[in-house]
């Protein structure tokens, strides 16, 4: 395999680790495109996995610059390319197949990425055509699957609706589920993994001036927090979460010590003070290093 040079930042990184995916949308080029849903059109299976064999399939849509870009910043140097194909190939209109779920093998704590799940569009995907609904930031949920098939739609699900050629990388464990599909137009959606060979570090492009202590792990969009009602009840704070996932991912796990009440990872707000931040996190980590043994009696 070619060397495969990072693209995504120390910001990008983040917002991975809040939200569960980046989505580029119509990244493949439409000769690939097409030579993909020719191959689908002639191997209609449901695991078509030969087509990672095809030099047209390696060069165009699984090493193409900016999807590999982004696994490289994520899984590090040297990642292995897929080795199964699913295809959620839909022909009939349907009614939705049903629950929200997490594809089985998934790890949820702690928060690892030693593999991706991607999903490929080669042809346009209207809303009629059934498109897969995905739930950001539900990745960080530590939930039983019996639990979530039953909800329906969430406030902020998205539905890849998207050009031919968009392909959305995900974390493993993000929630997802099937919708209704009333066209009659043969939707294909290729599902596959990228895997992790070398410990993670932060080998992404970084900034020289960016600091994880005072990094705002609470996204653009101001998510504070996840209440999932249901028995058994779960709340989850994303930014703890996503901080410790960007610990892992840059090989600093070990220095990851959520400080709790008003120490770290605190949100961004206006009179938030870095140098206040930073000392106390030094601090509370000295402690916890020279406490490492205390037990009680």
């Amino acid at each position: 395999m070619r060397p495969i040079k990072p693209t995504l930042t120390d910001e990008d990184v983040i917002q991975f680790c809040l939200n569960g995916y980046i989505m580029y949308e119509g990244v493949i080029p439409e000769e690939i495109n097409r030579q993909v849903y020719a191959y689908l059109e002639e191997h209609d299976s449901g695991e078509p996995s030969e087509i990672l064999k095809q030099p047209f399939f390696i060069d165009g849509v699984l090493l193409n610059e900016t999807v590999a870009g982004a696994v490289r910043s994520l899984l590090g140097e040297n990642f292995m390319l897929p080795h199964l194909m699913s295809n959620h190939r839909s022909v009939k209109p349907r009614e939705s197949l049903g629950g929200w779920h997490w594809d089985a093998g998934a790890i949820i704590s702690p928060p690892t990425v030693n593999y991706l799940q991607v999903f490929y569009l080669p042809q346009d995907v209207t809303l009629d055509m059934g498109p897969t609904a995905f739930l950001p930031g539900s990745h960080l949920i530590n939930y039983d699957t019996a639990y979530m098939a039953h909800y329906g739609n969430f406030r902020n699900q998205f539905l890849t609706v998207a050009p031919a050629g968009s392909v959305l990388i995900t974390a493993y464990p993000i929630w997802h589920r099937a919708t209704t599909k009333t066209s009659t137009a043969t939707r294909n959606l290729l599902k596959y993994n990228y895997w992790r060979t070398v410990p993670p570090t932060r080998d992404w492009i970084t900034d020289p001036n960016f600091d994880p202590i005072t990094a705002d792990y609470k996204g653009g969009d101001g998510r504070r927090g996840y209440t999932v009602f249901s028995q058994p009840r779960v709340s989850i704070e994303p930014v703890n979460v996503a901080a410790e996932m960007f610990n892992w991912l840059s090989g600093t796990l070990d220095q990851y010590r959520l400080v709790g009440a008003q120490g770290w990872p605190l949100e961004t707000e206006k009179g938030y003070d870095p140098d206040y931040t930073r000392k106390l996190v030094n601090t509370y980590n000295n402690l916890a290093i020279e406490m490492k043994d205390y037990k009680r009696p």
